[in-house]
């Protein structure tokens, strides 16, 4: 192969690689409306939720090969709960230990493009307090038809057992299984100062504040001071 046979072929390749890597868009996640919140329950009876309000990450979409991945980020330290004392016990080393593993993060699997309009399996790992485990979450059908939108809402719902990380303080009381809900808004253009999300953290607030009374009795359990009633910083509208 001559000289310019070997330029034309070289030309070719970076012409495809081109073409490979313009087809991968990374759609950034809008850490003011996107949501990630949990449940568990107190003696196997009362529902216990609380959310973050820092929430960060992309969505990475191949149109040429219809498929997409999920990287999503989670400020531990932002977590909420409808008593404030729980909130500080949800950070302390027996559940979510934010001083040592600020970051929770899930990572998916490549999954095909249509599970973002249809819904379906997502797999993928969670790392969570230092441990990084194989999960199986369900993805919602839902409103992210990708094909000419600018905005991709993803709802994702799953369990974990929280003594896969570490989490097996007061297993009497707090159930295993933890409820994941994550609500997911991403937007083909990047978000400017997207890492603040105090706004997010304020509907947290207000979501879980309908919860407080009802599950005060019983969580007592959680704290070795009484529950007191917690005033949310705006109105609660709907039911999380």
């Amino acid at each position: 192969m001559n000289q310019a046979a070997r330029a034309a072929w070289a030309c070719a390749i970076a012409l495809l690689l081109h073409a490979s890597t313009a087809q991968a868009e990374r759609w950034t996640i809008d850490p003011r409306d996107s949501s990630a919140g949990f449940r568990v329950r107190l003696f196997a009876l009362l529902p216990l939720r609380g959310g973050f309000g820092a929430f960060a990450g992309s969505i990475e979409i191949d149109r040429r090969g219809r498929r997409a991945r999920v990287d999503a980020r989670i400020d531990a330290s932002s977590v909420v709960m409808p008593n404030p004392s729980h909130t500080d016990w949800v950070k302390s080393a027996e559940f979510f230990d934010v001083a040592t593993h600020p970051e929770i993060r899930f990572r998916s699997a490549e999954f095909p493009l249509a599970v973002l309009v249809d819904g379906g399996a997502l797999d993928g790992s969670l790392s969570l307090r230092g441990r990084t485990r194989g999960v199986r979450f369900v993805v919602a059908p839902g409103q992210c038809a990708v094909d000419g939108a600018e905005t991709c809402t993803v709802v994702v719902r799953g369990n974990i057992r929280r003594s896969d990380f570490g989490m097996s303080a007061r297993r009497g009381a707090v159930s295993d299984t933890v409820a994941l809900d994550l609500r997911i808004v991403a937007h083909r253009a990047a978000i400017e100062n997207g890492t603040a999300n105090t706004s997010a953290i304020a509907a947290n607030q207000c979501r879980l504040a309908g919860t407080a009374m009802a599950t005060a009795t019983a969580a007592e359990v959680m704290s070795t001071s009484t529950p007191v009633a917690y005033a949310p910083p705006c109105a609660l509208t709907s039911a999380w």
